[in-house]
């Protein structure tokens, strides 16, 4: 017998998913973390552009990210209605999703202060991790793909032997391209297939 609970939020995860607007936004944002980095990389220290990519990069990047599910529900509310219905995502417990960010980031942070990561070791973690959090948030067979490329472009940078300055943006630009691109594509498709006749 399947539980009610696991069984309702696997339903909102496929409607969630389901035309691709968050892949899309997601794809967006990486290419943005993408450029963003290269311009800090390549640009002069402390140039004009080089304090304008790290402004960006530490404070406009983070507000946009939390201002993106804000965004699809409006544009689901404001255009999509009518195609799929109207979805109200279950209310989370906030504290807890709170307290489980507070200790995983002081967990990160502690490791980060006692055991200095080589570049390599970091390029290969950020492609792996990103690309099981990507596999386990999504559920659906696209995800698992998009999260098998993020982990290969993370290990193949890291045995490159790429600087970081160069991996971070090589990883966030292939994997916003793919997310761009998969998320197109089931947009277009939600679209035929929420067509009226």
């Amino acid at each position: 017998m399947t539980n009610p609970d696991v069984l309702a939020k696997r339903l909102l995860q496929r409607a969630h998913n389901r035309d691709g607007l968050p892949e899309i936004l997601t794809g967006i944002l990486f290419l943005l973390i993408s450029a963003d980095l290269y311009a800090v990389a390549v640009l002069p220290h402390r140039s004009v552009g080089s304090i304008a990519a790290i402004l960006t990069f530490s404070l406009g990047l983070p507000v946009t990210g939390f201002l993106t599910p804000r965004w699809i529900r409006w544009v689901r509310r404001r255009y999509l209605v009518a195609r799929e219905g109207y979805v109200e995502p279950r209310p989370c417990r906030r504290p807890l999703r709170l307290w489980q960010i507070a200790a995983f980031g002081g967990a990160v942070t502690a490791f980060l202060a006692l055991a200095p990561i080589p570049g390599s070791l970091m390029l290969a973690v950020t492609g792996v991790g990103g690309g099981l959090l990507l596999a386990l948030c999504g559920g659906a067979p696209r995800f698992y793909f998009s999260g098998l490329v993020m982990a290969t472009t993370g290990l193949i940078v890291a045995f490159a032997r790429m600087p970081m300055d160069t991996g971070f943006p090589v990883i966030f630009g292939v994997q916003g391209a793919l997310e761009l691109i998969l998320g197109t594509v089931t947009w277009i498709r939600f679209l035929r297939e929420t067509n009226e006749p």
